[in-house]
């Protein structure tokens, strides 16, 4: 039982505060939307319990009840918290027991650091004017950053024993390697069409007049159109005059082979100023037993060794993505599911994809075939492809920030490995 001076009196305050909220849930008939989520009453669940019970001490006058008033407004207030991110972020319904059980320990620990308070301010205590409310505020933090730092750094951890062991278990096997470098197009013949690109610093002319620095292909940007045939052998040659970062060549939205799709590091080094790179393939894109989720997610995490906003796939982010493996005539099922509060266009390279379901509903009528699909926040869509062109893929979200803040993986053939640093002839 608490008695002593009350130096403060919220007896209706906290309802009011914690109540406004709620009440702005049911003029629009029970429910809104937000971010792409619909949402209903139920999304304040966390909140409920102790918000009705805030109400009703209140609506009863003070005395005694001042104590439970304010305890069970400062528990509502928590509760509104953790149901606001429940509402905004989805979660997996497979997470519900957790999530339920996380919510009541919030729930519980609020209630015990408010009662601990008023305890101490009821008897006058030196320690109850101590700031205890901001230091446990930063204890929280501190204890939030560093359990993200040890999250983030398992994954990574585990990702590169699965290398290594994935390595040293193709190696017993006695399986050859493939070096990515050599899956490339038709080396014989002549070629059907030829064109050479050019990337230099240049400057170009806006619509407004202004003139700018740019980046260019054959002095302008964007670069020229190449038109082909299907089935043509085409022959690109690729110039870098003086771009310092180095230069390569992805044609997106057409299948080729792994050597020939253009990024850097993965299926090819850079070509530094002075260099080249000739690029042959036949643009023929092939007709679309393994099976993988892909769930995306939005938070904060330690990325690129700073800790900031990242953007993950299975919980993780960048390198420590596992690595798709399928072997060649594989069939692929994917689902791809957007529990954040972003858009995600999802592409995969080398591959076409079939979309077989969005939400659990079978797409219907002709065949719905795509390179890149746009996965909004709360949807799930399950696509199938046939893993008919060997080498290593990066697969990533076409948003290039969240790619650059860790939303991008491999998909690899069983047996190819990537290349080494490669010399480019000077021109």
């Amino acid at each position: 039982m608490l008695s002593g001076r009350r130096r403060r009196d919220w007896t209706a305050a906290p309802a009011t505060i914690s109540g406004a909220p709620v009440i702005a849930v049911w003029p629009a008939g029970g429910a809104f939307s937000g971010v792409g989520h619909p949402t209903d009453i139920r999304s304040v669940g966390v909140a409920i319990l102790p918000l009705a019970v805030t109400i009703v001490l209140a609506s009863r006058g003070a005395g005694t009840r001042v104590v439970g008033t304010r305890v069970a407004g400062q528990v509502a207030a928590v509760g509104m918290l953790v149901s606001a991110y429940l509402a905004w972020v989805p979660q997996d319904p497979a997470d519900r027991p957790l999530v339920a059980a996380f919510s009541l320990v919030v729930l519980a620990a609020t209630a015990a650091v408010a009662v601990a308070r008023l305890r101490l301010q009821a008897a006058d205590s030196r320690a109850a004017r101590l700031p205890w409310l901001a230091t446990l505020t930063t204890l929280a933090l501190i204890a939030a950053i560093f359990g993200l730092y040890v999250q983030n750094q398992a994954p990574a951890q585990a990702a590169g024993h699965a290398h290594h062991r994935s390595s040293l278990e193709s190696s017993a096997a006695g399986r050859p390697s493939i070096a990515v470098a050599s899956l490339t197009g038709l080396h014989q013949g002549k070629p059907d069409v030829r064109f050479t690109l050019v990337a230099a610093h240049g400057k170009i002319r806006l619509s407004s007049g202004a003139q700018i620095d740019a980046l260019t292909f054959n002095g302008a940007s964007p670069g020229p159109t190449l038109r082909v045939r299907q089935g043509q052998l085409v022959e690109v040659t690729l110039v870098n005059t003086d771009v310092a970062e180095g230069v390569t060549v992805h044609w997106h939205g057409v299948d080729v082979p792994n050597a020939e799709d253009g990024v850097p590091g993965l299926t090819q080094e850079a070509v530094r100023p002075g260099g080249r790179h000739v690029y042959r393939f036949v643009p023929n894109p092939a007709p679309a037993t393994r099976t993988y989720d892909l769930v995306m997610d939005n938070g904060s995490a330690f990325t690129n060794g700073t800790f900031s906003w990242a953007n993950t796939v299975n919980g993780a982010s960048g390198a420590a993505i596992a690595t798709l493996m399928v072997d060649r005539g594989d069939t692929v099922r994917m689902r791809f599911t957007n529990r954040g509060i972003i858009d995600h266009p999802m592409h995969l390279h080398g591959h076409r994809i079939r979309v077989l379901s969005r939400n659990d509903a079978p797409v219907t009528g002709s065949p719905w075939w795509t390179h890149t699909l746009n996965v909004a926040p709360g949807e799930s869509f399950e696509i199938t492809f046939t893993a008919d062109n060997p080498g290593i893929w990066m697969d990533h979200c076409h948003n290039f920030e969240h790619a650059a803040e860790g939303m991008l993986w491999h998909l690899a053939y069983t047996g190819v490995i990537g290349p080494s640093p490669a010399r480019h002839d000077a021109e």
